[in-house]
C-alpha cells in the first residue's frame, strides 16, 4: 500500500455501500473510544439487540434496517463511566 492511501474499517460497508446510519453512529461515539474498540463493539453481539432468535451485532442489526436508536443508544453509553 501507497504511503498516504486512506484505509476504512470493514464493518463500516455492506455489500450495497455504507452500513445505514454510519454517519449518526460515528457522530454518537464518544471521542476517547478509539478504533479498534468501535470496531469491536460492532461485530460483536449485543444483549440490547435481541431480536428473539438470537443477539445480533450492532452491524448486522443496522444492515438488516432495524431500528436505529438502540444501536446508536450503545455507542453513546461507551463513553459512560
Amino acid at each position: 500500500m501507497r504511503p498516504g492511501t486512506l484505509k476504512f474499517p470493514q464493518w463500516q460497508f455492506s455489500e450495497s455501500g455504507l452500513i445505514p446510519h454510519l454517519s449518526n453512529l460515528l457522530a454518537e461515539a464518544p471521542p476517547k473510544v478509539n478504533a479498534f474498540v468501535l470496531a469491536r463493539f460492532m461485530g460483536t453481539p449485543h444483549v440490547d439487540l435481541d431480536i428473539g432468535t438470537g443477539r445480533l451485532s450492532p452491524r448486522t442489526w443496522l444492515v438488516r434496517g432495524l431500528d436505529p436508536e438502540p444501536v446508536l443508544g450503545a455507542v453513546k453509553a461507551m463513553g459512560e463511566d
